[in-house]
């Protein structure tokens, strides 16, 4: 009897909430109830410099874009950032910026990606030393 009714206890749990999964999981609207696609948002980014080996990184994100990914050509592959940050790049070279974001209905396989390429940085000291 009482393994009888553990039973029903265990079928009723699965149905409740197999039925919760499914009336919970739809895919996100927003103000014109049309589903997120790659048209509705904006990857694109700029790379102003601001000094020798310093760059601001700012987004064109909108409302959709629930966080961004960033790969700042370093090497450690995308990581998360914010719409609008500093980056330091102190090694010479050409980097491949690229970035992702996550919108309400999940990953876009949408990328934008910039080329920043960083030239050598001579010190004063170096300079003063090669004229001797």
């Amino acid at each position: 009897m009482a393994r009888k009714r553990i039973e029903i206890i265990y079928i009723g749990l699965f149905v409740l909430l197999t039925s919760l999964g499914m009336v919970s999981c739809t895919q996100d609207t927003y103000d014109d109830q049309e589903h997120v696609t790659e048209q509705m948002i904006d990857v694109r980014f700029s790379v102003d410099e601001i000094s020798a080996n310093r760059y601001q990184i700012t987004t064109n994100s909108n409302k959709y874009v629930i966080s961004n990914y960033w790969d700042l050509g370093d090497g450690t592959g995308f990581s998360t950032g914010g719409n609008s940050f500093e980056l330091f790049l102190p090694d010479a070279g050409e980097y491949e910026i690229k970035h992702k974001v996550i919108v309400a209905g999940g990953i876009l396989s949408s990328e934008a990606s910039s080329m920043v390429n960083v030239e050598t940085i001579r010190s004063n000291f170096w300079k003063f030393n090669q004229r001797r």
